[in-house]
């Protein structure tokens, strides 16, 4: 385990004295020992300097009862400054993290989803599958869980996880509010987690899923959705590859198209090969490829069509290491209809430097500032009422949206479309996370605004001050 977080977060029942920090890594103990004086009192800080104690013994006259992990983040936890900058503090030390237990239902191999009929494999696994005509079919199975089930489901779904070393934000910071269970043909069951409203990404939204089959967990991964378009990733775990992995994955998109109403799914690169020697090795491409995806590039589409001919002219042909690192140039693409997503192409990268560029050049870079203005500027233009009474982090996020909101230069012309824009930013903060994803799809010109943000931002290089919407004077 690298991460303990999950475990303390208050929605998992993993004993505290059960996980401590593993002392063998020298450079982490290192780390803690520089670190340490930012963590006493002044007290007390003065006893560092105690030559009769090692970095480890000095905690262990510290932490009392508490195991030494517990210890530590109960110290960074005092630290003034964000959820997310305390836990990168811990993440810097570098610690891996030993959890000892007798809990079968730990194991990889005692973990289980809920109680369902078994799928008894009858003939040859299933190699191909029609991904169109599987994702049209509409679902049946799916039961948005109360929280005491969801509790153990997501207690089954941390387990597979840790117990491989496996980490992802969506089950680690799970919204036992947002958990739904897909149960499926052939076996296989899809927990479809959320995350808390103050872990969400500021724009897309990032579902993440456990899969399991005869109720053992075998695959997680997840789905960044935005509009009708989801990039998504799968790992499967090693002892369950090599068989019905492409009927496995359809399921899961399957889930993600009727649940989310996406239409283009994305894969990155690294999933088949950019950076992943091991990708490369089992040629990833080829899965994605047999599915439907092909690359958006035009040049590497026409070089992937080239190798499927010789692939289907000679089965012996095996495409060479230096073609599949080609081929892992850009982003794969697939497409349940012809019709574009609105902002199918959005680039996430190119829309944050244009909001980069547009508060360092109208606010010389005070992002406080910029945040202050835009929120009073879009309260006024979508007839929002005061955040006073708002947490910090949900004054937060809508200060975010109202940063990308002012950049839209029309939008005080908005007629009907104002509301939806207050709704979805309202939704961005509220319990459910799908909500603000489907009201975002309903949208179409405020995504279509994002995108034309989003292009101005790609020409930056090339003529650094123009390019980017104007919006009303400060």
């Amino acid at each position: 385990m690298h991460s303990p977080w999950t475990s303390f977060d208050g929605s998992s029942r993993v004993n505290r004295a059960h996980v401590d920090l593993e002392w063998t890594n020298t450079e982490a103990v290192e780390k803690l020992e520089q670190f340490l004086p930012h963590l006493c009192a002044q007290i007390d800080a003065d006893g560092l300097l105690n030559q009769s104690f090692d970095t480890r013994e000095w905690i262990e006259q510290a932490r009392g009862k508490s195991s030494a992990l517990a210890w530590l983040l109960d110290r960074i936890a005092l630290i003034p400054t964000t959820p997310a900058l305390r836990e990168q503090s811990f993440e810097s030390l570098g610690f891996d993290i030993h959890w000892t237990h007798h809990d079968i239902g730990r194991l990889r191999t005692g973990a289980r989803f809920p109680a369902r009929p078994i799928h008894y494999q009858r003939g040859e696994f299933a190699r191909g599958v029609n991904v169109k005509e599987l994702l049209n079919r509409p679902l049946s199975g799916n039961k948005p869980l109360p929280m005491k089930h969801a509790a153990k489901l997501l207690d089954a779904c941390r387990s597979a996880l840790a117990a491989r070393r496996r980490e992802t934000d969506p089950v680690t910071y799970a919204n036992d509010r947002e958990i739904t269970l897909f149960q499926l043909d052939h076996g296989i069951d899809v927990a479809i987690i959320g995350m808390k409203p103050d872990r969400r990404l500021p724009i897309e939204s990032f579902f993440g899923y456990v899969a399991a089959r005869n109720r053992i967990p075998c695959s997680y991964g997840g789905g960044w959705v935005l509009g009708r378009r989801c990039e998504i990733g799968v790992n499967i775990f090693d002892e369950f590859r090599g068989g019905e992995s492409a009927l496995l994955f359809a399921q899961i998109m399957r889930v993600y198209h009727r649940h989310f109403g996406v239409t283009h799914f994305l894969v990155d690169p690294f999933q088949f090969g950019a950076g992943n020697a091991e990708a490369i090795k089992s040629g990833a491409f080829w899965f994605y490829y047999r599915l439907g995806f092909r690359p958006i590039d035009a040049a590497l589409h026409h070089l992937a069509e080239n190798e499927a001919t010789k692939i289907q002219a000679d089965r012996t042909h095996r495409s060479s290491a230096a073609t599949l690192r080609r081929l892992a140039g850009d982003k794969v693409r697939f497409d349940l209809n012809t019709a574009p997503a609105v902002a199918g192409d959005l680039d996430l990268a190119d829309l944050g430097i244009a909001v980069t560029h547009w508060i360092g050049r109208r606010f010389d870079g005070d992002l406080a500032k910029a945040g202050k203005w835009s929120e009073r500027h879009i309260r006024g233009v979508l007839g929002i009422r005061s955040m006073s009474a708002r947490s910090e982090f949900e004054r937060n996020a809508f200060r975010q949206w109202s940063i990308l909101m002012s950049m839209i230069d029309d939008i005080k012309t908005w007629s009907g479309e104002k509301q939806l824009a207050a709704k979805i930013m309202r939704a961005k903060i509220g319990p459910s996370e799908r909500t603000f994803a489907l009201a975002l799809q309903r949208h179409p010109r405020l995504l279509g605004a994002l995108a034309k943000i989003a292009v101005g931002g790609s020409k930056l290089n090339s003529t650094p001050d123009s390019n980017l919407p104007s919006v009303c004077n400060q």
